[in-house]
């Protein structure tokens, strides 16, 4: 199967992974690992330009997918009723899933970025008359991203501690969930603070996907955010109508 790969921000295995999927018109959470396998193969088979530079990252892919594939020829061994068997492809998703996540992060800060330095800028349509506001006050995308990166290490310091007395939950995280994680933060205070919603996060998913949801909500003119210190407090947008 040949297909082109367009180097950018994202590019490597992970990469090609993802396009292969998407080729095969695959479901993400029912992976053919045995095509899935002969394809990437196949890939490195025909590895020229940029790529060449990482075949080490790619031949560390292949074997690790070769494992997953092994395990999948594996005999089904008796599981008790009450005991999941665990589907040797699970990681592997959740691997794909994170990617996918940040790689829409990255290209969605890109975004937000031009936005704000006045290269995407488009008028009303409507003949609503909104007061000026700025969508970020007293911060900027810039001071968004560093309370996003300080989140994270909060969380990696979290987590190697939970580690050594409980497995970390895998579940994925959905939009709607942010949303509502979003919500019931402004119900509880009026200006919630966006490192005490991502605190008790259980996975990085979860934090990447409440920080893109905000994103989306500050791009839809819904809130607007400040820093404080290295935090950033988020604020609901009143609009008020011009009389």
């Amino acid at each position: 199967m040949d297909f082109e790969i367009v180097y950018g921000s994202f590019s490597g295995p992970m990469e090609v992974l993802l396009e292969l999927i998407k080729k095969r018109e695959m479901d993400i959470y029912d992976i053919q690992i045995h095509i899935l396998v002969d394809d990437f193969l196949h890939y490195i088979d025909t590895m020229t330009g940029p790529v060449i530079d990482s075949v080490v990252d790619f031949l560390s892919m292949a074997s690790y997918l070769l494992a997953i594939k092994s395990r999948m020829l594996l005999p089904e061994r008796p599981v008790d009723e009450e005991e999941e068997e665990e589907d040797p492809r699970d990681d592997l998703v959740e691997r794909i899933v994170e990617y996918q996540r940040m790689k829409a992060l990255s290209e969605l800060l890109e975004e937000m970025a031009a936005y704000e330095d006045g290269a995407i800028y488009k008028k009303q349509e409507d003949f609503t008359d909104f007061s000026e506001q700025d969508l970020i006050n007293d911060g900027s995308l810039e001071d968004l991203t560093k309370a996003f990166r300080e989140a994270m290490v909060q969380f990696k310091i979290h987590e190697e501690a939970k580690r050594s007395l409980e497995k970390i939950s895998s579940a994925e995280y959905s939009f709607q969930q942010a949303r509502e994680k979003i919500q019931w933060a402004f119900n509880q205070w009026e200006e919630p603070s966006f490192l005490a919603m991502v605190g008790e996060a259980e996975s990085r998913i979860e934090i990447v996907t409440i920080f893109l949801t905000i994103l989306e909500l500050i791009k839809d003119q819904s809130i607007f955010c400040k820093q404080k210190g290295r935090d950033i407090i988020l604020s609901k947008r009143e609009i008020s109508y011009a009389s």
